[in-house]
């Protein structure tokens, strides 16, 4: 049986294909390794496990781009 992350990637893989921009798929994985290193420093910084906190910066980054899309563009 796959695990979640495995199932959840191939409809993100599919849809990010189907973007105007060739550069989609690479923009994904660029975004996955800050999110990873951003938790992993909010990890040995709080003392805290690493998976808790990459969930946190990963809501944190999605909330504040959210906001910063409907505040600054047209």
């Amino acid at each position: 049986m796959p695990d979640l992350s495995s199932a959840l990637l191939y409809p993100v893989v599919l849809q990010l294909q189907t973007l105007p921009d060739s550069q989609s798929l690479n923009i994904w994985t660029t975004n996955d390794n800050a999110l990873y290193t951003a938790g992993l420093g909010l990890a040995n910084i709080f003392h805290q496990k690493k998976k808790p906190m990459v969930l946190i910066s990963g809501i944190v980054g999605t909330i504040l781009s959210v906001w910063l899309y409907y505040n600054f563009c047209n």
